[in-house]
């Protein structure tokens, strides 16, 4: 017995040196890809690992499973983190995230601008992740009283970095600001960010002029509707994924490959209150297109094949249905299907995906549209709404398949 616990310590410590013997720089790469809390705790594993973690290319801190109580003091290691760093080991990527809402944000705020002060001298960080909690960004403005939101003047800062190949800002109020420079960046996500200034979104994008990859998820610009806003397209950019609130956002990521819509319902989407539809700009790269949007009137299925009219070059289309308590069969009756086919479905389409499908006649009455016209179309696929019952399925099924396709090779999936 003592023999063979004698035989498993000397192979715990032979597996123990076969990580210690890797080159520093595999470790440090190694540890990169953990949280810094993470990465700091595992300095007490070896001697060799005591000071790894403090020539990390990335500091990634986030507030996650820190209590209210413990907080402060998480604030103020940040800084220490940050300081403890080896100045002459290249920073690449900076992320720092408070997700825990909480009623007094100063100390968080003061935290950010600390932290991006002293990474100032790392001139080639490409990544930059801020996340603050959400409810600072709705505190009331007006005097007297109430919570109020904390002063930034933090963000001009983060136009300092400009070897910025990404950046990620989550529950940020921007002012005004007069000119953006990010030869660089290639990466764009915006979530829950306000900018008080309409043009500043403008100049944003505009200072971004090899951007690839572009997301918002609730921009609250200023008078949304931005109309009397110059918008420059970007041209080098591959993938968006925007809301169809806001027209201005449509034209500026004309030149995509792959667009996620989100929110394409008429009751919000600006600038679309007439009859008119035609505001859509042309999307002539556009192969892959996924749309969002709950379908609620026939106009909303007529509204997304006025928009396929203009996207002459698409491939692929999904199409995804959130589900809708109380549904109204009466509100999604049948539709008169335009006498006119987008060319895409006549020439280009070859997947089309109808996600959470509940069988109504607005439904179908698309989904034949698509195998009737579709003459290189390869795929329909069908995958229903958990609220449809065994019974329906097969209902569903048994009527899609007796649709006429247009396309011979045309596959029907249905789950």
């Amino acid at each position: 017995m003592e023999s063979r616990n004698r035989k498993l310590l000397h192979s715990s410590t032979m597996d123990d040196d076969r990580i210690s013997i890797l080159p520093e720089e595999l470790l440090c790469r190694i540890l990169s890809f953990l949280p810094t809390k993470n990465a700091v705790a595992t300095s007490v594993l070896a001697k060799k690992w005591k000071s790894l973690w403090r020539s990390l290319p990335t500091l990634d801190i986030d507030d996650d499973n820190i209590s209210e109580d413990n907080h402060a003091r998480f604030v103020e290691s940040i800084s220490a983190y940050i300081n403890s760093r080896n100045h002459h080991q290249p920073l690449q990527k900076f992320r720092l995230r408070f997700s825990n809402p909480r009623e007094d944000f100063t100390n968080d705020t003061d935290c950010v601008e600390s932290a991006l002060q002293l990474l100032l001298h790392h001139v080639q960080i490409e990544h930059i992740d801020i996340a603050l909690p959400y409810p600072w960004m709705f505190c009331p403005e007006s005097e007297g009283g109430g919570l109020q939101p904390p002063k930034l003047n933090f963000w001009p800062l983060i136009f300092t970095f400009t070897n910025l190949m990404v950046l990620k800002l989550e529950a940020i109020r921007f002012k005004h600001f007069s000119s953006v420079d990010f030869p660089f960046l290639k990466t764009l996500h915006l979530q829950i960010v306000l900018f008080e200034k309409r043009e500043c979104l403008a100049k944003l994008l505009s200072g971004c002029p090899v951007l690839e990859d572009f997301k918002e998820v609730c921009i609250l610009p200023q008078m949304c509707s931005c109309g009397d806003i110059e918008f420059n397209t970007l041209p080098k950019l591959v993938r968006a994924n925007v809301s169809g609130r806001y027209v201005f956002l449509l034209k500026a990521v004309k030149n995509v490959q792959f667009l996620h819509i989100t929110e394409i319902d008429d009751g919000n989407l600006h600038n679309f209150k007439s009859t008119n539809l035609s505001v859509f700009p042309m999307f002539h790269n556009l192969t892959h297109i996924e749309l969002s949007f709950c379908c609620t009137m026939r106009k909303d299925w007529l509204q997304a094949l006025e928009l396929l009219k203009n996207c002459p070059q698409l491939q692929v289309l999904v199409i995804n249905q959130p589900y809708i308590i109380g549904k109204i069969e009466g509100q999604l009756r049948d539709w008169q299907c335009p006498q006119s086919v987008p060319e895409c479905i006549l020439l280009r389409l070859k997947r089309c995906y109808l996600n959470e499908y509940s069988g109504t006649r607005a439904e179908f009455q698309f989904a034949r549209y698509i195998m009737q016209n579709g003459i290189f179309l390869e795929n329909m696929a069908i995958r229903c709404s958990y609220e449809v019952s065994q019974e329906g399925k097969l209902e569903n099924l048994k009527e899609l398949s007796l649709c006429t396709r247009k396309s011979e090779t045309c596959k029907l999936s249905f789950e």
